[in-house]
């Protein structure tokens, strides 16, 4: 992978080399997507050589194409593509270049990011750096900006910063701080004010009874058009609905999404076709986000009782936790697969500590087989369910049955659960991909994926190391 990010000029990594920095055209960051169209930008220096040299040589990288201009005359050997922009173009200048002052044009262009430039001669003095102009017509010029610099877009200003927010509030902060710090110290030393089991499933009804009030108030108040790319999720939908097929990554936007959320979205609505307004038909979409969101509260209490059986008080906290988690919140207002690939995921997990608390005299013969086809639906509903495979697996091998040895055949019997989990979950799921891989070449493609037949870029449309090694300003 190193060596790919340094060599691969499919990867838009600009690595630093010495003498010089990578420069660009310094423009107010927008946070808007942008397409793969060509855009091209000029760099200019002025310099001046004392005397007569023999045959000074000029290094030029540019991310992608760029065309390197003496005095106005184009320098060979012209243009320099993409196909190898990494590598360092050696320009050898015409022997006896006059002494005098000069000046030294780059022009660069990039369909997949903003234009940039390095320049390097030792001979001539030259350098990339913040003393270089730019222009976007060869006409305006202003000093560059370092590829380094990460200017804060205009959008961040308008907020006040988290830190300034909660020094203003440190007063209100540390009153409930110290309030829920003497209140749990309570709970744990005085025996009246624990909660029994009974208090722990009040409050379970409590979470899930005011989560599904706030739903019902606000399923008809949010407008229409809000949520994460949801002009992707209704194409996706309608073109399920309309043609009774999965479409491929290259039929729209988010159609690269694995399909299960669609599926059940797009069955809604042709069982609702022609039986209410459209709006009223987005309305009811609404309702399976919603409810997958009021599924995670009840799944975070059913593993929280599987993990302290015998604390009722751990089990409430971590309930009202889960229902006051924002992220599900918000996203299981909208349209999109996350709150249904979350809930799938929250299942899998539950059923897997199942495996490893199990209650005594709990029949666990057939969870093995469960687990495995709510794995599978959940890789059929968001790709990124396979990141939870790892622990998932391991879970089902680290699990141990009532009188079960621990030695190979213990061992034997784990492996052969975590194979009935792993096969149910490709059989329930493996056709999707594989039908991808017969149909475009491989199991996924992201939809940032030119193959997607959606490519874009967003800003800074390149990485350095620098990207690396230091926080970015959201988490400031």
């Amino acid at each position: 992978m190193g060596h790919r990010i340094q060599r691969d000029p499919e990867v838009a990594f600009l690595q630093e080399h010495a003498g010089a920095a990578w420069v660009r055209h310094d423009e107010v960051p927008l946070l808007e997507t942008r397409p793969m169209d060509p855009v091209a930008h000029f760099f200019r220096t002025r310099l001046a050589t004392p005397s007569t040299l023999a045959a000074p040589v000029l290094e030029v990288r540019g991310m992608t194409r760029v065309q390197v201009f003496l005095d106005g005359r184009q320098l060979p050997p012209g243009d320099v593509t993409s196909a190898n922009w990494k590598e360092a173009l050696r320009i050898h200048l015409n022997p006896g270049l006059a002494p005098g002052p000069h000046e030294l044009t780059v022009r660069v262009e990039n369909a997949a990011g903003p234009p940039a430039l390095w320049v390097r001669s030792e001979a001539l003095g030259v350098a990339t750096d913040n003393r270089w102009e730019s222009s976007v017509d060869a006409r305006s010029w202003r000093p560059v900006r370092l590829a380094t610099d990460r200017p804060a877009a205009a959008v961040s200003k308008e907020v006040e910063p988290p830190l300034n927010a909660v020094a203003s509030r440190a007063a209100l902060f540390s009153l409930i701080f110290c309030t829920g710090c003497g209140l749990t110290l309570l709970a744990g030393r005085t025996r009246w004010a624990q909660l029994s089991d009974r208090g722990s499933r009040m409050v379970r009804v409590t979470a899930l009874g005011a989560w599904g009030l706030l739903a019902v108030h606000n399923l008809p108040r949010i407008p229409l058009p809000a949520g994460f790319d949801l002009l992707g999720h209704l194409d996706y939908i309608n073109f399920v609905s309309r043609h009774g097929a999965l479409p491929l990554a290259t039929d729209g936007w988010q159609m690269f999404q694995s399909p299960l959320y669609y599926v059940c979205s797009a069955s809604l609505l042709r069982a609702s076709a022609g039986l209410m307004e459209p709006n009223h038909v987005l309305l009811l979409l609404r309702i399976i986000p919603l409810a997958c969101g009021l599924a995670q509260i009840e799944l975070a209490h059913r593993a929280l009782r599987r993990v302290w059986p015998d604390r009722p008080d751990l089990q409430a906290y971590g309930t009202l936790f889960a229902a006051l988690l924002p992220m599900n919140l918000y996203l299981s207002h909208y349209l999109g697969n996350e709150p249904m690939a979350a809930t799938l995921g929250a299942a899998a997990f539950t059923l897997a500590l199942r495996l490893l608390r199990p209650r005594p005299g709990e029949d666990n013969r057939w969870t093995p087989l469960g687990l495995g086809v709510v794995l599978g639906l959940a890789l059929l509903t968001k790709v990124s369910a396979a990141l939870m495979s790892v622990p998932v697996l391991l879970a089902v091998a680290l699990a141990r049955t009532p009188g079960q040895s621990a030695g190979w055949a213990g061992w034997r019997r784990a492996l052969g659960r975590s194979a009935v989990v792993l096969g149910m979950a490709t059989l329930v799921a493996g056709w999707y991909y594989v039908r991808n891989l017969v149909r475009l070449g491989r199991p996924f493609i992201g939809g940032w994926d030119p193959a997607g037949g959606s490519a874009w870029w967003q800003e800074p449309g390149f990485r350095m190391t620098i990207d690396f090694t230091t926080f970015g300003a959201s988490l400031q």
